[in-house]
């Protein structure tokens, strides 16, 4: 029901990317590899789609696989891949990689993009970081050029194509992405000033229409 009364002043259903069932490969979510095989993984995900869009008659929605970054090769990244006809978003949520806050980490990163990339590019579907961010609380301080000398690079080197790269929240207590008078704040405004970034509330319109 929400998702179907979700609609537009122009009256036309608002598209939404649906993460669901996400960070699969690891145990603190009940849907974990610790608790389920493949296969019944691949089951659910599945049961999920088909019954949001034909019983429900949902087709708003774009549905996004998306597991956190324990992969390092393809196969990995696909054993609960759930198929072609399920899924439209390719993404991963990575936050390990960017706890060193060294240039390794930013090469891991990159190369699980590339792999996400390039599966997506076959498949004529959209790749995505869906969710990354670096805590205000994390206990290894986040360096002064995070966004510019760790982000930037993992989302553009190897000519990997994503669509777009998600932050985790800010909120009362802990914020990550940097907040106008933390220390953070210049790297980021240099961040979304850069040649392959852009702001969501500065994507010209029509935002659904190819160029």
């Amino acid at each position: 029901s929400v998702l179907n009364g979700m609609v537009g002043a122009d009256g036309k259903k608002i598209p939404v990317i649906f993460i669901f069932f996400f960070e699969f490969d690891g145990d603190w979510f009940w849907w974990g590899a610790q608790y389920s095989t493949a296969e019944e993984y691949k089951q659910l995900f599945q049961f999920t789609v088909k019954y949001l869009r034909d019983i429900k008659q949902v087709h708003n929605v774009l549905y996004a696989f998306s597991p956190d970054a324990s992969f390092t090769t393809s196969t990995k990244y696909l054993e609960r891949y759930p198929g072609d006809e399920y899924v439209d978003v390719l993404g991963m949520d990575n936050y390990q990689d960017f706890t060193s806050q060294s240039n390794s980490g930013v090469i891991a990163a990159n190369n699980k993009l590339k792999i996400i990339s390039d599966f997506a590019k076959s498949k004529n579907k959209i790749a995505a970081l869906t969710e990354t961010g670096y805590s205000s609380k994390n206990t290894i301080s986040r360096t002064n050029n995070h966004f510019t000398a760790l982000v930037y690079p993992a989302i553009t080197n190897n000519k990997i194509e994503i669509s777009y790269i998600c932050f985790w929240t800010n909120s009362d207590s802990e914020y990550y992405v940097p907040t106008p008078n933390s220390v953070n704040a210049e790297d980021f405004r240099n961040f979304s000033k850069m040649s392959k970034i852009k702001l969501q509330n500065t994507i010209s319109k029509p935002l659904y229409k190819f160029p």
